[in-house]
């Protein structure tokens, strides 16, 4: 019973929610990809655009934006290598498991939405 009155209560209160936003914010943050995956559509246009970057601007937020990734990349590689280690052999062949499951229920998802995954990480 709880189920159905939940339920009830969301079929109620997006249709609320979404009338609620200002004048076009939802399809404003939709185009721009601050969705609720926490997904980033492009971000440099999107600045470029709200604050008005110069052209050098534009390029330098590039760079930083591309280093950020890189150090994040580099973190996330180290911190798997290191967890990777504390396991023991068993352990260690149901992580890979557990990471390939989510990897496949990511590109399902990826792949409903309509976007395309990058390429496997290697």
């Amino acid at each position: 019973m709880k189920k159905h009155i939940f339920a009830l209560a969301l079929l109620i209160a997006i249709p609320l929610s979404l009338s609620a936003a200002p004048d076009g914010q939802h399809e404003h943050n939709w185009k721009h990809g601050w969705n609720h995956d926490g997904r980033h559509g492009d971000k440099i246009e999107h600045l470029t655009k709200e604050l008005n970057l110069t052209a050098d601007q534009k390029t330098k937020a590039e760079a930083i934006f591309a280093a950020q990734k890189e150090k994040f990349k580099a973190l996330h590689e180290e911190t798997q290598k290191n967890f990777s280690a504390l396991l023991t052999k068993d352990q260690l062949a149901k992580y890979e498991q557990l990471r390939k499951e989510r990897e496949e229920k990511w590109q399902q998802r990826r792949a409903a939405d309509g976007q395309t995954p990058p390429p496997p990480a290697k």
